[in-house]
């Protein structure tokens, strides 16, 4: 009996033993994976800090620049991928009297029928409510994350630089999706080739989510039909009989229609 006990003792030490040893490896194959990254170069993997890849020869000048390119990428960002039907792209996270938006345009919202927000990390960020400008065609999510960088709003107005879609500051204005004060706060944002104006100035109205959606279908057929040049009677009607959540998207759909009216009659 003495011997079976010891036996099983014996086997429950060497099993710990393994475990421990599992447990170790695991944790050095981690170690050593976040040590690791793809040569820019050859694609093989490559250690951080390697003076050149063993592979291809890329010098240790562009791994390190690979590396900071690389945890660049995992820092948070002021920019939110904003999926919506019919509409969606690039929004700026700002801070407006302490509270943390995203914001972003009418036009980007689509029909709104769903919106979802994402980092460009690929983390979720949900919003509790919508406001919409009073004179601008610009849309603010309320949110509360840690896992973006958000902006100060510029009381100047000037812009010196531009924020593109990845977060990156950037001299491109074709890449920009806003721009930004000698202070880097955020003066402007962009809807298709327009430059709208960002200022603690504007004025918010709070919309409840299912009016929201409705106007916003509504607006999203607008555009679909003045595509074709011309706008039913139907959907005319419905915009004349709107009660309008907020004054700027009454002035988007009069002026998609004001300019379908320029390229062909509404049939």
């Amino acid at each position: 009996m003495t011997v079976w006990i010891n036996g099983i003792s014996q086997l429950g030490v060497f099993a710990a033993i393994l475990l421990v040893a599992g447990i170790l490896g695991a944790e050095e194959a981690q170690v050593n994976a976040l040590n690791l990254i793809a040569c820019p170069d050859c694609g093989e993997q490559v250690s951080r800090r390697a003076l050149m890849c063993p592979d291809c020869g890329c010098p240790g000048e562009a791994v390190a620049e690979e590396v900071n390119r690389i945890e660049d990428a995992r820092k948070p960002k002021a920019v939110v991928n904003l999926e919506a039907p019919a509409g969606g792209g690039p929004a700026v996270a700002v801070e407006f009297n302490r509270q943390k938006y995203v914001l972003t345009t009418l036009a980007a919202c689509g029909s709104a029928a769903s919106l979802s927000l994402e980092t460009v990390t690929g983390e979720s960020v949900f919003y509790h409510t919508i406001e919409v400008a009073l004179n601008a065609p610009l849309v603010r999510l309320a949110v509360n994350s840690d896992v973006i960088v958000y902006l100060k709003v510029s009381e100047s107005g000037e812009s010196v630089a531009y924020l593109d879609e990845s977060g990156a500051v950037t001299d491109i204005k074709s890449q920009a999706i806003a721009t930004l004060d000698a202070a880097g706060k955020l003066s402007a944002i962009k809807e298709s080739k327009v430059f709208y104006a960002v200022s603690p100035k504007i004025h918010w109205d709070r919309v409840q989510p299912a009016a929201f959606r409705t106007q916003m279908a509504l607006l999203s057929d607008l555009r679909a039909q003045a595509a074709d040049r011309s706008i039913d009677a139907v959907t005319l009607k419905a915009v004349k009989s709107a009660q309008w959540i907020s004054q700027s998207v009454k002035t988007e759909a009069e002026r998609i229609i004001g300019e379908t009216e320029n390229k062909g009659t509404p049939r």
